[in-house]
């Protein structure tokens, strides 16, 4: 259970980053950016691309990724901020 509160975490973390971003980010940005490793940012977003709520492609050897602007409530409860999640500490 812990797991998947802390990977739904990330999501919104990833997703509200993405929404605030003026251009496309890479898995690297993102990653330091949210304060998690390369590797889970990696597959998050994987996993939201699958799901239609960001999109991905490759620039030279980096993955980058931006949001999808045409689906509507991307984050459930997008009033949350972004600050909540930076850190990534479990209380």
């Amino acid at each position: 259970m812990l797991q998947q509160v802390r990977g739904d975490k990330i999501d919104d973390a990833i997703l509200r980053l993405l929404i605030e971003a003026d251009r496309p980010m890479s898995t690297l940005e993102i990653s330091r950016k949210i304060n998690v490793s390369w590797h889970p940012v990696t597959s998050h977003c994987l996993k939201l691309q699958v799901e239609k709520r960001i999109s991905g492609f490759k620039l030279g050897r980096m993955n980058v990724w931006q949001i999808v602007k045409d689906v509507p409530n991307v984050i459930p409860n997008s009033d949350a901020k972004l600050d909540s999640f930076v850190g990534g500490n479990e209380s």
